[in-house]
């Protein structure tokens, strides 16, 4: 439980350093800072904000694992990330943990310059991205715990079939329970229930998620 604490509280104000930085600092997808997509001044102001927060925080009395995984929340499994430069297990758990989630977020948040994206595709990016981003194993265990089709999403399978998603089923990647509503072109009179992650259902894939 301790462990936990310690993960929400350096999520809650891993970005406490922003308030530290000039106006408009922030308009660029946080995403694409880690693939410097952001250079010059605006870049070197970014970068700052972990040991901003840090500072800020320096007298508050959290525990120093908090205060550890806020400024490594942007460091990056190879080396890439800021603002030290720490790769692999160098950086904390919790600075970890938090890295993919503060990721996940800004992915499917809309952005100035993109749409947000949808679920699946965020957890499909970090997953792409694990062992040189983000550490595989932590990857792995995010895919299986975030559904990629959350409940009450319309999706279309390869069946032609539109449904909604009645049950994330977590722990089954990309494989939820889906409720039938419209088979060729109709609706359909008697909605059910088609649970994906069962072996008889391995061949109906999602094809399209209808939001």
């Amino acid at each position: 439980m301790e462990a936990v604490v310690e993960t929400g509280n350096a999520a809650v104000l891993m970005n406490i350093g922003y308030l530290a930085l000039p106006p408009g600092t922030l308009d660029v997808d946080d995403f694409s800072l880690t693939q410097g997509v952001a250079t010059g001044e605006n870049m070197q102001q970014i970068r700052k904000h972990p040991d901003e927060a840090v500072a800020m925080l320096a007298n508050s009395g959290l525990d120093v694992g908090v205060v550890r995984a806020i400024r490594e929340h942007h460091e990056r499994w190879n080396g890439s990330g800021y603002p030290h430069g720490r790769k692999g297990d160098e950086i904390s758990l919790t600075g970890q943990i938090v890295a993919i989630a503060d990721v996940y977020h800004s992915l499917v948040s809309a952005r100035s310059d993109r749409p947000a994206y949808k679920p699946h595709e965020a957890i499909e990016f970090i997953v792409a991205y694990s062992g040189e981003l983000f550490s595989p194993a932590l990857a792995q265990v995010f895919a299986r715990r975030i559904p990629q089709y959350p409940a009450g999403v319309g999706v279309k399978l390869n069946t032609g079939e539109v449904a909604i998603v009645s049950n994330p089923n977590v722990g089954h990647i990309a494989r939820p329970t889906v409720r039938i509503c419209a088979k060729e072109g109709k609706a359909v009179k008697k909605p059910y229930d088609l649970d994906l992650s069962l072996a008889e259902n391995m061949r109906i894939l999602i094809t399209e998620v209808l939001l």
